[in-house]
């Protein structure tokens, strides 16, 4: 349990202190997000520093501290950590937002005596949810116990990192930059009055060091010295010198990290280091590129923004034009900081190991994806705009790890974000979903608090007014702004990422009534009796709308929309109505979710249900939608029974190229996207049975559907403690264990165990 006894809030003497405009008149200000245009003329980091003295050991200081935009600390050498807790934000914003997040860290025991704290503000945006309020300052306080120590102020020293040319481009000299340390600014508070600084109340990233597994090239391999000894710690690897180089280092497993090398070099060279997934591929390769170039001395680099590694590219230039000569070079050191919010696993047993190897990869996915906040992937480190995404991932951490408290500050951003929009994000379907992530939190952790916070109420009523402004005369939501996003493939050469209203219109609609109905439950659970019938009145209008105008007779299935009902204008993203095709957009989308939402028709049902299964077979929806699809046959136990073992086995052939991790669709995208995770959340919900049924599983139901499994165990972690699971099919008859808090009401429904006998135990 992590001890804090220092104030919540900065004390008076804290200043926001930055470089002296007199000596850097290009450096007072800084890009408000990943997507704004550069406002320096030069990329800046500074160094801030500040020596005190103990006067006996202390194990008990912490530092509060807060940084536009980005932070990294080390106490006497040593590196301590970085923040802070990501603001969020979402898909192409620009602007400054209204509030962003300071840690509290509690420090490493110190002995008595002289120690350097030396602090580095990074104003370059190198992802997407990091924003700033324009300046470059930062701001902190060290406490012993309660106690102030020292605060930020004019005393400590600074100057700017001269090794720092770009984003992940760094020059190191021969000497350390001959420049003196001189009295930060203090940054007038009026410069950053407009911005509300809150307290994160998330815990430090854990992390754990690796080293490589194994050291290859694929040419001149002779060029590599003494790899198997490096590889077992014993002497540093060697690079002789000669012609540009390629060589590659290879980590047991695939992880969100930050790299770092020991490096000792005799002379000039140029370095690319590049994290891979496969080896030869890196995604987005400008995002994650360093290039480093370093006269002859020893540098110690580290990463400062995390990566998606598994492999890592080295490409060495001995000869650089102005540089001393060509020199053997050698690493003491290639490391991997592995990082990951901090959670605890869960146990998981059946007889289907396939199905093992898949939850472990859904494991390892979402841990990667487990940051200060849920990312959809350490390759495109996309904002909380994304919710799509994020209600998935959370789902998957309550059932993994029975880990709420990301998912809470989670919710508190993008409830501020939507507000700051006026109930908008860049994709309009995810701002629906916010609020079925917001049911998923109350009802699997119990905390129907959150809803005490402001803007966590205020966005759900102003998500719930604003889509209820789209709706047409017809009684649909045919005039959004734009109807992103359904999924990623493609319709009559129409991507459905941003589709026109004609082929978005009923999903958008669908999305709209799965709001309303867990707003409905949102009510429910507040026993607010009086939104909660207004909101079903409105409920039980558009669901009949929704039937009248998308479902096809004939057909026996829901179209997409209809062609020229909207009246949205188009733009770049919401293409034109395809006015000349007379017939209707179908794909399995808005039958999908119609299943969802529990609205298809009775005389269809089975047969529906078999047309979108081998839809999903065909891939004609991708991972993220077949979340949906679970959801939809999950009404029917008998038939998800027999048909989610067939989508499970496309996850267990995803798996397989790259066992790791997931792939973020079918045959594209990166590996290490956790929206593909859906297995570990059915594997709790379905395969052991767990389903909380009371806020906080205070009533839980345990219903195991084994599908073409004959037992599983596991456990299911809850508030209150763990709830355990076993079962097992034993010829014609079945057994079933519970064990659970005493605290917690628990119902067995046993009707796809033949003959089942049943055994409890409390503690």
């Amino acid at each position: 349990m992590e001890k804090v006894t220092c104030p919540a809030d900065f004390p008076g003497s804290a200043k926001w202190i930055f470089l002296d405009p007199a000596r850097y008149p290009d450096c007072q200000k800084c890009r408000v997000s990943f997507f704004a245009p550069p406002v320096n003329d030069r990329w800046t980091a500074a160094f801030f520093q500040k020596e005190f003295t103990l006067a006996a050991p202390n194990d008990s200081l912490t530092l509060l501290i807060a940084a536009e935009c980005c932070y990294r600390f080390w106490i006497d050498g040593q590196y301590c950590g970085d923040g802070p807790a990501e603001t969020g934000g979402d898909y192409n914003c620009q602007e400054v937002l209204e509030w962003a997040f300071y840690d509290r860290i509690p420090l490493p025991e110190l002995a008595q005596g002289k120690h350097t704290l030396l602090i580095e503000v990074d104003s370059g945006h190198e992802v997407q949810y990091n924003y700033s309020g324009g300046q470059m300052a930062l701001k902190c306080a060290v406490f012993s116990g309660n106690e102030l120590l020292f605060a930020s102020d004019s005393s400590w020293q600074c100057r700017r990192d001269e090794t720092a040319y770009g984003p992940r481009f760094y020059s190191y000299h021969e000497k350390d930059p001959q420049i003196s340390w001189h009295p930060p600014v203090e940054v007038p508070e009026k410069l950053l009055a407009n911005r509300q600084y809150i307290l994160s109340e998330l815990p430090p990233l854990a992390e754990k060091t690796v080293r490589p597994v194994k050291i290859f090239a694929p040419f001149e391999a002779e060029r590599l010295l003494d790899v198997d000894t490096f590889l077992a710690g014993k002497t540093p690897l060697t690079v002789t010198a000669g012609e540009p180089f390629t060589f590659f280092a290879e980590f047991a497993v695939e992880a969100s990290a930050q790299l770092e090398i020991d490096l000792l070099c005799r002379s000039g060279i140029r370095l690319t280091m590049t994290p891979q997934e496969i080896p030869g591929r890196a995604p987005v390769e400008r995002n994650c590129q360093e290039k480093i170039i370093s006269l002859p001395r020893h540098i110690i680099h580290r990463s400062r923004e995390i990566a998606a590694v598994k492999f890592v590219k080295f490409e060495l230039d001995f000869s650089i034009i102005g540089m001393p000569g060509c020199e053997n070079i050698q690493f003491n050191s290639i490391l991997s900081h592995v990082r990951h919010f901090p959670v605890q696993t869960t146990a998981f047993d059946t007889d289907h190991t396939p199905y093992i190897r898949l939850r472990e990869s859904c494991e390892n996915t979402l841990k990667m994806c487990m940051q200060r906040l849920h990312i959809d992937s350490p390759v495109h480190l996309e904002g909380l705009g994304c919710v799509g995404d994020y209600r998935f991932m959370a789902l998957q951490s309550y059932y993994l790890f029975g880990e709420y408290r990301l998912a809470r500050q989670d919710l508190r951003r993008i409830a501020r974000m939507i507000i700051h929009n006026n109930g908008s994000l860049f994709h309009e379907t995810f701002v629906l979903l916010y609020l079925l992530m917001l049911r998923d939190y109350i009802l699997y952790s119990g905390e129907r608090e959150i809803l005490e916070y402001p803007e966590i109420t205020g966005a759900g009523k102003l998500i719930l007014k604003r889509f209820a402004a789209m709706k047409g005369k017809e009684g649909v939501l045919s005039n959004a702004p734009n109807f992103m996003f359904v999924d990623w493939v493609s319709y009559r050469n129409e991507s459905l990422h941003h589709p026109s209203a004609g082929c978005g219109m009923a999903v958008m609609t669908a999305f709209y009534l799965l709001a309303l109905q867990a707003a409905e439950e949102i009510a429910s659970f507040c026993n607010d009796t009086q939104n909660r019938e207004l909101i079903r009145q409105e409920k039980t209008t558009v669901t009949a709308k929704f039937q009248e105008l998308f479902y096809d007779r004939q057909r026996r299935c829901f179209i997409n929309g209809i062609a020229s009902i909207s009246q949205s204008e188009p733009h770049n993203f919401l293409p034109p109505d395809d006015l000349e095709n007379r017939e209707p957009a179908i794909t399995a989308h808005p039958s999908i979710l119609a299943a969802a939402a529990g609205i298809v028709p009775e005389d269809i049902r089975e047969e529906l249900t078999e047309k979108l299964l081998s839809a999903a077979k065909n891939r004609e929806i991708q991972p993220y939608f077949t979340n949906y699809l679970l959801e939809g046959i999950f009404n029917d136990i008998g038939t998800f029974d027999r048909l989610a073992p067939e989508l499970f086995e496309l996850y267990v052939k995803l798996m397989e190229s790259h066992p790791d991790s997931l792939r973020e669709s079918w045959n594209g995208g990166d590996y290490c996207h956790a929206w593909s995770g859906a297995p570990a959340i059915w594997f709790g919900k379905a395969l052991l049975g767990v389903q909380p049924v009371k806020p906080g599983f205070a009533g839980f139901l345990v219903r195991p559907v084994p599908g073409r499994c004959r037992r599983a165990a596991g456990e299911v972690a809850t508030p209150a403690g763990k709830i355990t699971v076993k079962w097992e099919i034993c010829g014609t008859k079945s057994k079933l264990f519970v064990r659970y808090p005493g605290k917690l009401k628990f119902t067995a429904d046993t009707k796809l165990l033949p003959d089942c006998a049943v055994e409890t135990e409390t503690f």
